[in-house]
C-alpha cells in the first residue's frame, strides 16, 4: 500500500525498439472499488494533483509493445522524498487476422478482392497486395490497386479492392500467388492465394485475298494463343457510310473454336452485306475467349457487286408525291447505264391520262437518269414507269429489272415503279392545300405571267381526281378548282395546320373578337339561342391574306356559320372540324388595291349555345403581306359567359315551338328564390297538368311539356294556357296543341 500526495514521475521504462515514446496511463479498479480519472502523460512528465489511497495504476503503451511482461519504474515523490516501486505489467497486443475471398475462375484486367479483417483490440490496420509467380514467394512484387491503401479501422474491417492486373500483367496469361497483408504497424498477419490471370486474349492472323470478289469470300484464318482457350470469333467490315465496324454476314464455325481448330476458313456473303457495290473493303476476326476481345488483322477486300445494272432508288418513290404538271422522275442506277438505250426502254403512263413522253439527261457521277414528263396528271393519279433489258451498261450488258442479278428472259427482267401526283392547288406538294398554298395562288392571281405553272382550271373529272385544262392565265376558274381542293383537303383530313412554321413570330395580334347577342334569345330554348363574333383587324391595308384558327368547346357551343363583310377582290375559304372543334377560316387579297376599315367587322362568326355555361376560345392568327412575307402571332383567348345575367323580375317565356305537337319547352325565370307553381290549363281554367311544384332557386329554367295530362293521357288539339303562379304574382301564356 502507498499512501502519496503531490506528483508522479513517469520515467522511460524498457520497451521495443521501435516503440514510439509515448505512454498511456489508464487507471484500473483499486481494491476498494474506487476509479481514477485516466489521463495521457508522455515520457518523464510530472503528473499533479494525483493523489488516492490504494489506487493501483496500469501503464500500457498501445502503439509500440508485442505481446509480452514489460517492467517499468514508477517515481513517487512526497513531502520530499523519493520512492521508487517496481511495476511489472503483462501487455496483451494480438496480432490481426485477415481471410481473402478464393477465386472460382481465371481474372483479367481488373480483379476483385474480397477481404475480411478481425482483431481483438480493434485496432487500425493497414493492408499491403502483393504478387509472387512462385508458391514460395521467392521474390514479390508490388500490385497496382485502384483504391489508396489508407488505415482501416473496425468499420472498415470488411470491402473490397480492385486490382488492376493490366497494368503489372500486361498481354500476359499465367498463374501467380496473391499476397495481401494486414498489419497493425507492429505485427502483421497475411493470406495467400493462387489466381489464374488471363490478359491475353489473342491475335488472329488473316490470309490476304488477291483480285475482286463477287458474291462469296473465302477468308482463312490462323489464332495465336500459347494457353490454348477455347474461342468464339466475330467477323466485321468496316462500313463505309459510317465509319464503324460492323457485323459481316459470314457462315463457318464461329463458336467453340479450339487448339485444334484454330485454323480456318469462313465465307463472307458479301453480296448481302454490300449489294450492288464496287469498292474496297476493310476486314477483321475478333478473337473472344469469354473474357473480352483479342486483336486481328485488318485485310482489304475488293468487293465488286455491280453485276448487271439494276434500279437502287427512285424518286418520287411510292410514297411519296409530284407535281401534277411536267413531274421530274429520278431513277439511280447500281451502275453506269447507256443513255443512248433510254429511248425504247422507258415507258411512263398514268392511270387516266395514259402515256406520257419525256425527255432525260443522265449524271455518269451520280448514275441517276432524270425524267422530265411531259404534259398534265390528274389530282391525287398513280403514274406507273417501266424499265425493260432494252436499257444497257456501257458494255452492253442489259437491265436487269427483277434485281436477281442475273440476265433472265426480257419479259421477267421488267422493272415497275409507281409515284402519285399531288391534289391540284398543292403547290408546296406537301400533300394538303392549306392557307400557305393559298397565299401563293395570291401570288400567281396578282402576277399570272409569273406562274403559269400553277395554273389548275378549268378541271373536270370527280373529286378529287380533277384534270386540269390549262388556259394560260389565273382566274376566277382557277379559283373554283383552288376552293373546292381546299375544302377537300380539310373534308378529308388531309390538311396540315402547321403551315406557318417559317413566319416570323410577333407579340400584339391585329385581330380581335367582339360578342353580339340576339336579343330575342330569351324566349328561345337554349339549344336555339344564337350568338355571334364580330372579327375586327386592324392596320390591314398592308395585308394580303389571313387564316385565322378558332378552336371551341363543341360541349358548349356548335359553328353556325360564317358571313364575310369583305368585298371583292377578297375571297374568303372555310372549314369546320367537327371531330376537334377547330374553325379554320382564310381569306386573301385578290387585288393589289383592298380597302379594310378597321372599324367594321370582316366577318361574323354565328354560334348556337349547348349549354349555358362558360367556355373558352383559343384564337390562332397568321397574316401575309402583299410582299409574301408571313407573320405568326401567339394564339390569343377569349373566355365567354353564356349564362344570362340573373333576372331583376319573375317572367314566363312563350313557350317554344307554338303551335306545338305534341313537344313545347317552356322557360321562365326567377328574381328569388321561392315557392311556385307552374300549370297547364285548358280554356274552361279546368286543370290539364302541373309542371312544376315546389321551391325553386333564382335565375333561368327550362321545362318540357309533352302534351299529356296528369294521368299520362294525350291532351286534345287545342287551346291551353300556361299558369306560373309565384310567391309575387301569377303569369299567363296561351300556347295551341295541333295533332
Amino acid at each position: 500500500d502507498i499512501q502519496t500526495e503531490g506528483g508522479l514521475r513517469i520515467p522511460s521504462g524498457r520497451r521495443n525498439g521501435n516503440t514510439p515514446e509515448r505512454r498511456e496511463m489508464v487507471a484500473m479498479e483499486s481494491h476498494k472499488g474506487r476509479e481514477v480519472s485516466a489521463s495521457v502523460a508522455p515520457l518523464h512528465k510530472t503528473i499533479t494533483s494525483l493523489s488516492g489511497v490504494d489506487t493501483l495504476l496500469a501503464i500500457v503503451d498501445r502503439y509500440g509493445l508485442n505481446y509480452g511482461i514489460y517492467d517499468t519504474t514508477v517515481d513517487i515523490t512526497s513531502n520530499g522524498g523519493d520512492f521508487s516501486l517496481y511495476v511489472w505489467m503483462e501487455v496483451p497486443n494480438y496480432a490481426p487476422d485477415i481471410a481473402v475471398t478464393s477465386f472460382e475462375a481465371e481474372q483479367r484486367d481488373t480483379v476483385e478482392i474480397e477481404f475480411s479483417l478481425d482483431d481483438v483490440e480493434g485496432d487500425s490496420l493497414l493492408l499491403n497486395v502483393l504478387y509472387s509467380f512462385d508458391e514460395n514467394m521467392t521474390e514479390t512484387f508490388s500490385a497496382a490497386i485502384e483504391e489508396e491503401l489508407v488505415p482501416l479501422g473496425p468499420d472498415d474491417y470488411e470491402g473490397i479492392l480492385h486490382w488492376l492486373t493490366a497494368e503489372d500483367l500486361p498481354e500476359q496469361e499465367t498463374d501467380i500467388y496473391l499476397l495481401v497483408e494486414a498489419s497493425d504497424s507492429f505485427n502483421v498477419n497475411s493470406f495467400v492465394l493462387p489466381v489464374h490471370v488471363d490478359n491475353y486474349t489473342g491475335n488472329i492472323l488473316l490470309e490476304p485475298l488477291t483480285g475482286e470478289v463477287e458474291g462469296d469470300a473465302e477468308i482463312s484464318y490462323t489464332i495465336e494463343d500459347p494457353w490454348g482457350d477455347t474461342f468464339s470469333i466475330v467477323p466485321q467490315f468496316l462500313n463505309p457510310l459510317t465509319g464503324e465496324w460492323t457485323a459481316a454476314t459470314v457462315s463457318g464455325q464461329m463458336e467453340e473454336i479450339g487448339p485444334e481448330d484454330y485454323s480456318g476458313t469462313l465465307t463472307w456473303h458479301t453480296a448481302e452485306d454490300f449489294p450492288s457495290y464496287e469498292e474496297p473493303v476493310s476486314f477483321r476476326i475478333l478473337p473472344h475467349d469469354g473474357l473480352g476481345y483479342g486483336s486481328s488483322d485488318e485485310i482489304t477486300v475488293d468487293v465488286d457487286n455491280l453485276g448487271p445494272p439494276q434500279v437502287i432508288t427512285y424518286s418520287p418513290a411510292e410514297d411519296s408525291l409530284a407535281i401534277w404538271i411536267s413531274p421530274e422522275l429520278e431513277v439511280t442506277f447500281s451502275r453506269d447505264i447507256d443513255p443512248a438505250t433510254v429511248e425504247g426502254a422507258i415507258s411512263i403512263s398514268g392511270e387516266i391520262t395514259d402515256d406520257h413522253s419525256f425527255t432525260h439527261t443522265y449524271d455518269d457521277a451520280s448514275r441517276v437518269l432524270t425524267l422530265t414528263v411531259d404534259g398534265v396528271f390528274s389530282s391525287l393519279e398513280t403514274v406507273t414507269f417501266f424499265i425493260t433489258p432494252d436499257l444497257t451498261d456501257l458494255d452492253g450488258i442489259p437491265f436487269d429489272g427483277n434485281g436477281n442479278g442475273d440476265v433472265d428472259d426480257p419479259a421477267d427482267d421488267i422493272f415497275t415503279g409507281t409515284f402519285t401526283t399531288t391534289i391540284l392547288g398543292d403547290y408546296t406538294v406537301n400533300g394538303t392545300v392549306n392557307t400557305a398554298d393559298f397565299a401563293l395562288f395570291r401570288d400567281a392571281w396578282l402576277d399570272p405571267q409569273s406562274y403559269l405553272d400553277y395554273d389548275i382550271g378549268p378541271a373536270s373529272g370527280e373529286m378529287p381526281k380533277l384534270l386540269p385544262a390549262l388556259d394560260s392565265t389565273i382566274n376566277f376558274e382557277d379559283l373554283m378548282v383552288f376552293a373546292q381542293m381546299w375544302n377537300w383537303s380539310y373534308q378529308s383530313d388531309n390538311y396540315d395546320d402547321s403551315t406557318s412554321v417559317l413566319a416570323k413570330t410577333t407579340a400584339d395580334s391585329p385581330v380581335r373578337l367582339e360578342r353580339r347577342e340576339n336579343s330575342d334569345n330569351g324566349w328561345l330554348p337554349v339549344t336555339e339561342q344564337r350568338f355571334w363574333l364580330d372579327v375586327y383587324v386592324e392596320e390591314f391595308d398592308e395585308q394580303g391574306l389571313f387564316e385565322l384558327t378558332l378552336d371551341v368547346n363543341q360541349s358548349v357551343v356548335s359553328f353556325e356559320g360564317i358571313t364575310s363583310f369583305l368585298e371583292m377582290p377578297w375571297t374568303v375559304l372555310h372549314f369546320y372540324h367537327e371531330e376537334n372543334g377547330r374553325l379554320t377560316i382564310a381569306g386573301a387579297a385578290l387585288a393589289p388595291d383592298h380597302n379594310v376599315n378597321g372599324e367594321e367587322p370582316i366577318l361574323a362568326i354565328e354560334f348556337r349555345k349547348r349549354v349555358e355555361s362558360e367556355t373558352v376560345m383559343d384564337l390562332g392568327t397568321a397574316l401575309w403581306s402583299l410582299a409574301g412575307e408571313a407573320t405568326n402571332y401567339p394564339q390569343s383567348q377569349y373566355r365567354l359567359d353564356l349564362k344570362p345575367p340573373l333576372p331583376e323580375k319573375a317572367v314566363l317565356h312563350q313557350n317554344y315551338p307554338n303551335p306545338f305537337n305534341p313537344v313545347t319547352t317552356i322557360r321562365y325565370e326567377l328574381s328569388r328564390e321561392g315557392h311556385l307553381k307552374l300549370r297547364v290549363v285548358n280554356l274552361l281554367g279546368q286543370q290539364i297538368a302541373t309542371l312544376y311544384n315546389g321551391l325553386q332557386g333564382e335565375g333561368f329554367h327550362e321545362i318540357t311539356w309533352t302534351g299529356r295530362d296528369a294521368y299520362g293521357r294525350n291532351a286534345a288539339t287545342g287551346i291551353y294556357f300556361l299558369v306560373l303562379e309565384t310567391e309575387d304574382r301569377t303569369h299567363h301564356r296561351k300556347m295551341l296543341l295541333i295533332k
